[in-house]
């Protein structure tokens, strides 16, 4: 009898039920497409670490496992290379600058990764060459700046940093191109 009684209740408020219905199904859309924004953007933040030719990474004390926040002495990295079992390590150093085009458009955001050449944290390359001097002018960008920017292997780019009350630009030389190394992305 329940049965009959709330089939014959749907059928007299169709209107209602179906916009109820309707309401239901427009929130559960708009979940998986809030879920699957998340998933991507928090896939892109963290790309680099998770392409990291590493097996471990050294945190400073009391900065809550964060890469920004970490700041490790050199110093310590060499007694970290020297503890039994560690093969090699490298230093990482991250930071937020902005990529100036030369047309002047508006300064692409991205994060810049500091490595040691040839040791854990160098990127791997799949356009050009990678690292050679840890002192040389020559950077490796991802394949979506150097796309966003229109730069290719050769190519001359100028950096803006701040550093105080000033803003510096630096210009580095594109010696590589690699894929799938994003890091921090906004």
């Amino acid at each position: 009898m329940a049965i009959y009684l709330s089939l014959k209740e749907i059928w007299r408020n169709k209107g209602r039920f179906f916009l109820f219905s309707l309401v239901i199904a427009l929130i559960a859309v708009l979940v998986l497409f809030t879920n699957g924004l998340a998933f991507g953007l928090a896939s892109a933040n963290k790309e680099y670490l998770e392409n990291l030719n590493a097996q471990l990474l050294v945190f400073k004390e009391d900065v809550d496992y964060s890469t920004i926040e970490s700041r490790i002495e050199f110093k310590h990295v060499k007694r970290i290379s020297r503890i039994d079992g560690v093969s090699e390590a490298g230093a990482i150093a991250f930071s937020n600058v902005k990529l100036v085009t030369d047309d002047n458009l508006t300064p692409i955001d991205v994060s810049f990764i500091g490595v040691q050449p040839d040791k854990p944290g160098a990127p791997r390359v799949v356009s050009g060459y990678g690292l050679s001097s840890s002192t040389g002018k020559i950077t490796v960008i991802d394949q979506s700046v150097a796309d966003s920017a229109r730069v290719n292997v050769g190519d001359d780019i100028t950096i803006k940093t701040n550093q105080g009350d000033d803003d510096k630009l630096y210009n580095l030389r594109v010696t590589g191109i690699t894929d799938s190394q994003q890091y921090f992305f906004r």
